[in-house]
């Protein structure tokens, strides 16, 4: 009985460390979910990506592509921005609104 309740404590101790990357895999789903093909930008943190690669991202028309960045200039090479309370806005309007705050 005592080797179960250890064995749960563990358990439960370890799925409290994975639980937010759960729950933002699972509100990013939702955020997405119906959109076959374009360039998502998610404004939570800045992982650099260089320029490059977003040139690179540019002529992939067909498929979908998530990329994250808090910077003006890379966010307006995305289709639609994913914001940090996963409310999914087209770029344009995602900037006018940032503009205008």
């Amino acid at each position: 009985l005592i080797l179960i309740i250890k064995q749960s404590t563990q358990f439960f101790s370890q799925a409290e460390i994975f639980k937010d990357d759960i729950e933002h895999a699972l509100k990013m789903d939702n955020a997405l979910s119906g959109i076959s093909h374009g360039i998502i930008c998610h404004t939570v943190k800045d992982n650099n990506m260089s320029d490059e690669a977003i040139n690179e991202i540019e002529g992939l028309n067909q498929e979908l592509v998530i990329f994250s960045s808090t910077e003006k200039n890379k966010i307006k090479q995305s289709h639609l921005v994913v914001d940090e309370n996963y409310k999914l806005t087209p770029t344009p309007v995602y900037l006018w609104n940032l503009q205008n705050e």
